[in-house]
C-alpha cells in the first residue's frame, strides 16, 4: 500500500478551510445587500459551491488525484455535501452573530 503525501493529505482541510472563509466572505457581502435569510443562503451556497467546483476542478488538472474527477458535474455532485456540511455549519455560525448583534 502507498502512503499518501503531504499534499494528498492536506488538500480535505484545505478545502473545509476554503469553504469557511468563503462562507463568511459572501455572508458578509450578501448580508449587506438584503436582510432576507433565505435569498442570503441561497446566494451564499450557490456562490461558494460554484467556486469550491472551480478551484478543485483546476486543482485536479494541475495535481491528478485519485479522489476528484476531472468531470466538471461529477465534481460538482463531489463537493455539495462538503459545502452543505461545513458551509452550512459557517452559515449558521456567522447568521447567529449577525443576529446577536441587532
Amino acid at each position: 500500500m502507498v502512503q499518501p503525501d503531504l499534499i494528498e493529505r492536506t488538500i480535505p482541510y484545505l478545502i473545509w478551510v476554503i469553504i469557511f472563509v468563503l462562507t463568511n466572505y459572501f455572508f458578509t457581502v450578501y448580508s449587506n445587500k438584503t436582510k432576507s435569510t433565505g435569498k442570503i443562503l441561497l446566494a451564499v451556497f450557490l456562490t461558494v459551491w460554484l467556486l469550491l467546483t472551480i478551484f478543485t476542478f483546476i486543482l485536479n488538472l494541475i495535481y491528478p488525484l485519485e479522489v476528484y474527477t476531472s468531470d466538471f458535474v461529477l465534481q460538482l455532485a463531489i463537493n455539495l455535501p462538503q459545502v452543505l456540511i461545513f458551509g452550512g455549519i459557517a452559515f449558521f455560525i456567522k447568521y447567529r452573530k449577525s443576529k446577536e448583534k441587532y
